[in-house]
């Protein structure tokens, strides 16, 4: 399942509920763990959801990013290399680095490279 309009920042509700269905997995933990966005909806709590998949496993997964502390508006890891919020981005392979967060039991994104583009 991947989202079905890429020039929109976030799905409808209807198509959030077929993507969370699909992916339901805890993420790996570990750095430069390669996999493909398919796609993206809001969460509750001024939070995007990211829908993934694991390149090698074939896991499907999710990561929540709240937006950027830096500047406001971006939803990204730390570093701040890739806006997950932006639209077209549907699609692409990233490298991600994903730790428990210190702050609670979740795993959290820690940092994210662009590793393939479709466009």
């Amino acid at each position: 399942m991947i989202q079905s309009d890429n020039n929109k920042r976030a799905v409808t509700s209807q198509e959030a509920m077929l993507l969370r269905a699909h992916h339901n997995n805890e993420p790996p933990l570990g750095e430069n763990i390669k996999v493909k966005l398919n796609g993206k909806s809001w969460g509750k709590s001024t939070n995007l959801i990211c829908y993934f998949t694991e390149i090698e496993s074939g896991i499907n997964f999710t990561l929540s990013l709240f937006r950027s502390k830096k500047d406001g508006k971006s939803y990204c890891a730390p570093d701040h290399k890739v806006d997950f919020s932006e639209t077209g981005i549907v699609g692409n392979l990233y490298c991600l680095n994903i730790q428990k967060s210190s702050r609670s039991k979740f795993a959290s994104l820690k940092g994210a490279n662009l590793y393939f583009s479709e466009e």
